[in-house]
């Protein structure tokens, strides 16, 4: 999908392919959370960030990482 994304000639569209990517895979994050698949929730949270930086979004990603472990 980035390889997609990369080749993309106007960036508007670019921009809000990320943009849909990202909250698409914030929403799986929360999906995945609330059904206590965490590692899951981690792995499309890291996702979301790579999609698009936020520091909130960062922020959460660290707390989950915290909460919920480094990779078990």
């Amino acid at each position: 999908m980035t390889n997609l994304l990369n080749k993309l000639d106007h960036l508007a569209l670019r921009k809000k392919c990320q943009l849909h990517l990202s909250t698409f895979y914030k929403q799986l994050t929360e999906t995945k959370k609330a059904s206590g698949d965490y590692h899951s929730a981690l792995l499309f949270s890291r996702l979301a960030l790579a999609s698009k930086f936020s520091l909130k979004w960062f922020l959460y990603s660290c707390f989950l990482r915290f909460k919920y472990g480094w990779g078990k």
